[in-house]
């Protein structure tokens, strides 16, 4: 029996764009067949048909400037026993939703198959929150916009007496 030809090139196959669909790659190759019969040859390929990940867009400068004050901090565990981290978030619903792209095992978070976003949004819910070794913290819905008022209000009124009791909790924290 005769083995049937491929109609895709290598070149096809390694530079494709990631993001098309199934229906895109068929019409671009002039694949001939059905378009389940694409698919199976996609995932042939290698190319899972899967959901792209979203990944923080950020320039070299800032990956340097990231790693660079990662290694500043690299000490002993008494040292971070007594760090407490605080920020506060935007959760916002996506404009695109799921998008799906075809991509390779273990290829989730390289750049080619990530979409980069800078904002998104339709609703989105404000949220302030800290945690540390010891503890969850708390985790504090904001109302409306975070000015310097309301965040001084929620480090008052509601960071330093959780922070409170887990010093009474673990006796030894420091709180400066």
């Amino acid at each position: 029996m005769l083995a049937r030809r491929t109609v895709t090139t290598k070149d096809y196959q390694t530079s494709h764009n990631p993001f098309e669909t199934a229906v895109k790659a068929r019409e671009e190759t002039l694949f001939p067949r059905s378009l389940r019969k694409t698919q199976k040859l996609l995932k042939q390929c290698g190319f899972k048909n899967c959901v792209a990940a979203h990944k923080l867009f950020l320039t070299e400068e800032h990956k340097h400037r990231r790693v660079k004050f990662a290694n500043e901090f690299l000490q002993g565990n008494e040292f971070w026993n007594n760090v407490m981290f605080s920020d506060e978030k935007t959760f916002q619903s996506s404009k695109n939703g799921r998008l799906p792209v075809y991509r390779s095992r273990n290829t989730r978070f390289e750049e080619n198959y990530t979409l980069s976003t800078t904002n998104s949004g339709r609703s989105s819910v404000n949220v302030w929150a800290w945690i540390s070794i010891h503890d969850p913290g708390v985790c504090w819905q904001i109302d409306g916009r975070l000015t310097s008022a309301h965040y001084t209000n929620i480090l008052e009124n509601v960071m330093l007496p959780s922070l409170n009791i887990l010093t009474y909790k673990y006796g030894n924290l420091k709180i400066s």
